[in-house]
């Protein structure tokens, strides 16, 4: 199956959404097309595309305009944004040890109830907002490593992307709760599909890293258990029939970046 980049309606550009530029953050990948409106014409140019990332040298460029505009596809990223933030207030708490620490049990369903909600009741989600939510709670690559993957093959640069959140989200599914863990985890597998060379990060079972970097990440919803290696599968299997038998809604239905009301068309 083919996809192609949807261009922007010019019945819908007065949809668009504010971007102020110094909300803007250098080599994090966007979360939804970027625009400038040209003064010239009045006319809107997309300068990024959805996991494309700005360098400092972009922000310095874009500081000439008052603001950037997104599409309105990205009021459907909002709800990821927002529990990665609040994933990483978790961590960083724990990270900090200040006050009393909570149990185990108590962190993991502090976080089986936050993010509940971001699945479909069918128990699936897309890639691309897995990497969105990753994204808020890991922070930015170094700018040198970002170009280099994404100069190196822009393809191979956006599985880079997302097989490196996805195996961040079946982490945290795991109760891997460390976030200097989590990081460098996801810059393991980050520079190892990127760059094509060894992954070097910590241990977590070869068959899990090998399933990774083995397969392409799709851009179609998947379950929680794809990509993941016999060793961890009972467990993530495990945590999905808990949260669909007691915390997702069974007629929850997501966004998606395909369609009408995302970035990407389906071509043939």
């Amino acid at each position: 199956m083919n996809f192609t980049r949807k261009k922007l309606p010019l019945d819908r550009a007065k949809e668009m959404r504010v971007c102020p530029v110094d909300s803007l953050q250098a080599c994090v990948p966007l979360p939804a097309p970027l625009y400038a409106l040209l003064s010239t014409n009045q006319k809107f140019l997309a300068i990024k595309a959805p996991m494309d990332f700005l360098t400092e040298d972009d922000l310095e460029k874009a500081s000439k305009f008052e603001a950037l505009y997104f599409p309105p596809f990205i009021e459907q990223v909002i709800p990821y944004r927002r529990a990665g933030k609040s994933a990483l207030w978790l961590l960083e708490g724990l990270k900090s040890g200040e006050g009393l620490r909570p149990a185990p049990f108590e962190v993991s369903d502090a976080w089986v109830q936050m993010t509940a909600p971001l699945w479909s009741g069918e128990g699936l989600i897309e890639p691309f907002f897995v990497s969105v939510f990753v994204s808020e709670v890991c922070g930015a690559f170094p700018g040198d490593l970002m170009k280099a993957v994404h100069d190196r093959d822009l393809e191979a640069y956006e599985q880079a992307v997302m097989k490196s959140s996805w195996i961040v989200w079946q982490a945290l599914h795991l109760d891997f709760f460390d976030l200097d863990w989590l990081q460098a985890l996801r810059r393991g597998v980050f520079e190892a599909c990127g760059m094509g060379g060894r992954y070097r990060g910590p241990d977590i079972g070869e068959d899990w890293i090998r399933n990774v970097l083995l397969s392409e990440m799709p851009l179609h919803p998947i379950t929680l258990t794809d990509f993941s290696g016999a060793s961890v599968r009972t467990k993530l299997d495990s945590r999905m029939r808990r949260l669909r038998r007691e915390l997702i809604d069974s007629k929850q239905v997501l966004p998606s970046i395909l369609g009408e009301s995302g970035f990407l068309e389906v071509a043939g």
